[in-house]
């Protein structure tokens, strides 16, 4: 798949003077922010309305990576050519429906380096449509992440291994050559200095941007207690004749979701 979708066309004279890319990274509050602003977008900014989902990487994966969705595929599975183009052109028309001069897009899927000939084909069918993409992304410390991808994990009924490494170096580098140095920017992301703990309001400030003040901040995908996370990882220990941990953890998703809090920070 190569060259811009057909839909794109020429901006409107009120196309976003703005682009900005929420570029993830993985857990640093990127469900949260999605959630909240697709909910009740920035003053001044609209958030893309495309696909079904405020994670924007899902659209991404399935129109330009050439992966499988459930939420875009044909009804027996297949995802032909057809309906990436589709989807693609879906995108161009989404972004020409702005009417703020800021839109704004995110996906963690957006930072990751073996998708760079993917993330050159968004930007040809986005580029001619806004008078400039910003992309902004949150650095997490390499500790708060390794342990907030165990709790993920464990979380999603998996048994975790100890994590890989982070490898930010590939995935700026990736951002860099797909968008030029000038329009990327990173910011440290520590739940510790958030002000009042608000990650909105953070990337806010981070894009320039005033939140809308229309709801209060939204927790999403929340970390769990050091308890309840002792509690699955010794349940995921359990061997599968005895029961299956990732059937156990979908079926009490419900009662784990009231736990998360369970015990101390």
């Amino acid at each position: 798949m190569s060259g811009t979708s057909p839909a794109a066309g020429p901006a409107a004279p009120n196309a976003p003077t703005r682009l900005i890319l929420h570029a993830g990274f993985h857990k640093t509050g990127t469900t949260s922010i999605q959630a909240q602003l697709a909910k009740s977008p920035p003053a001044g900014a609209d958030y893309l309305d495309w696909g079904d989902s405020p994670n924007h990487s899902h659209g991404f994966l399935f129109a330009f990576c050439g992966r499988d969705c459930p939420r875009y595929s044909g009804p027996d599975g297949s995802a032909p050519d057809a309906r990436r183009a589709e989807m693609r052109d879906d995108l161009a028309r989404a972004v020409r429906a702005a009417r703020q001069p800021v839109l704004i897009v995110s996906g963690e899927e957006f930072s990751n380096a073996g998708y760079e000939a993917a993330l050159r084909e968004f930007k040809a069918v986005v580029a001619p449509l806004v008078a400039r993409i910003e992309v902004k992304a949150y650095i997490r410390p390499p500790v708060g992440m390794v342990c907030s991808q165990f709790q993920q994990l464990l979380k999603h009924g998996i048994r975790p291994a100890f994590p890989g490494t982070v490898r930010y170096r590939r995935r700026i580098a990736a951002l860099d050559r797909v968008f030029g140095r000038e329009a990327v920017a990173f910011r440290v992301y520590d739940p510790a200095r958030l002000p009042d703990g608000d990650v909105i309001a953070d990337f806010c400030s981070f894009a320039g941007l005033e939140p809308s003040g229309a709801a209060g901040p939204l927790r999403a995908n929340a970390a769990m207690s050091r308890e309840m996370t002792a509690i699955l990882y010794t349940a995921a220990q359990a061997p599968d004749d005895a029961w299956r941990f990732d059937v156990a953890v979908r079926a009490g998703a419900g009662i784990l979701g009231r736990l998360r809090d369970f015990g101390t920070a």
